[in-house]
């Protein structure tokens, strides 16, 4: 993991679609690699359409599996997580906050 940059926490604090959970976690731990290759948090938020060609543009994604999924936040959403499964392009709501959804990946 890789400490945030102060420009790159100073970009996704003027994002109204980063969670505040979100900011504290990447604030406190950074972004990189979870686990041997388990997840992949990317230093800022990027819309999902700017990175997959068919990925919906009402999200922004935070990382992803290397296995296809996607963890995404709805823009203007509610704060919880959401997966995007780029091989049937279908958003699943997991109903998780940040916090929960990347703990999953980190024991």
């Amino acid at each position: 993991m890789e400490m945030i940059s102060s420009s790159n926490l100073a970009l996704l604090r003027s994002n109204p679609s980063a969670p505040l959970d979100y900011l504290r976690w990447i604030e406190q731990f950074g972004w990189g690699e979870i686990g041997k290759a388990s997840y992949m948090l990317y230093s800022g938020l990027d819309g999902l359409n700017e990175l997959i060609e068919h990925g919906p543009a009402s999200y922004v994604c935070f990382g992803d599996d290397f296995n296809g999924y996607s963890g995404c936040f709805e823009v203007a959403g509610d704060g919880t997580v959401h997966e995007f499964d780029s091989a049937t392009c279908e958003m699943t709501a997991t109903g998780l906050r940040f916090q929960e959804f990347i703990a999953r990946y980190i024991a």
